[in-house]
């Protein structure tokens, strides 16, 4: 496990289409802003689903997934491909992702810190997600606890290199999206899950919909642009799964006393507000 030794040697990959040039130059901003530099993983479009599958080595034809998904999915797979060649933490998003002015320091304090396979750095709509009731680490306001699963979204993460290859060694076909695999909760993965709290991560058509409410300040950001590609941005979880593998698996989260919450986003407010500040 390589040490993490400052936030500039961070990978950073933006999962991005070619003609969403305005989400670019976003995030090219907000990254600046954190100081770190990026590269554009070109996203995957519907048109070529068969030909990346066939590059990727994967099975699409029990796929049951709209191709919106299976081209966000085969996109992060292109990002899972950068990031088990870095040689450490590897920031996977995308590229409609806000972040708090205080990511700095969460991304320090996360990548110094945790032993996981991957952080979830997000928050999402008004779902909640089941964390270990333990925190596993804490430095300031943030902590670490591990995730278990149930979490929506998928557009901002930290993994590792092995954790990259591990996934794509194991996915060579898929019936869920993205966030289900990873974050979906009794996932054959078998990856070391951990969620930051609060989150300094949050799309921009989810800003609106959290709960607990954000700072006015989150509110008032130009959202336009930032409408969902994929789907509706209150579709919620299904589990995967029969009827007994549910039950065994609420009781479970019951015995072990897993809460399940809502992931706050931060108090310190969106990092465009504190640019806005500083160029004034």
């Amino acid at each position: 496990m390589a040490q993490f030794a400052q936030l500039s040697d961070l990978s950073v990959q933006v999962i991005n289409l070619d003609k969403a040039e305005r989400r670019l130059k976003h995030m090219q901003a907000e990254l600046s802003a954190l100081g770190l530099c990026m590269d554009r993983c070109a996203a995957i479009t519907p048109a070529e689903l068969k030909s990346a599958a066939r590059d990727f080595d994967i099975d699409l034809k029990s796929c049951q997934l709209s191709e919106a998904e299976q081209a966000c999915f085969l996109s992060h797979v292109r990002a899972w491909q950068s990031a088990a060649s870095a040689e450490g933490w590897t920031l996977i998003l995308e590229d409609d992702v806000f972040f708090s002015a205080d990511t700095q320091c969460a991304l320090e304090f996360a990548c110094q810190t945790s032993r996981a396979d991957i952080v979830r750095l997000e928050t999402y709509g008004r779902g909640r997600v089941i964390l270990s009731t333990a925190i596993v680490a804490s430095e300031g306001h943030f902590e670490l606890r591990q995730l278990h699963g149930r979490a929506l979204g998928a557009a901002a993460y930290l993994i590792r290199p092995d954790a990259a290859q591990r996934l794509l060694d194991q996915v060579k076909t898929f019936d869920t999206s993205v966030d289900g695999l990873l974050f979906g909760g009794g996932s054959s993965t078998g990856l070391r899950l951990q969620q930051l709290m609060p989150a300094v991560a949050v799309q921009g058509d989810q800003i609106d919909l959290l709960l607990p409410t954000p700072d006015a300040t989150w509110l008032k950001l130009d959202k336009e642009l930032f409408t969902s590609q994929i789907g509706s941005p209150n579709r919620t979880y299904i589990p995967q799964g029969n009827t007994l593998t549910k039950l065994l698996k609420s009781l479970n989260r019951r015995l072990l006393r897993r809460p399940r919450v809502r992931i706050p986003l931060s108090p310190a407010g969106p990092l465009a507000a504190l640019e806005r500040e500083t160029n004034t």
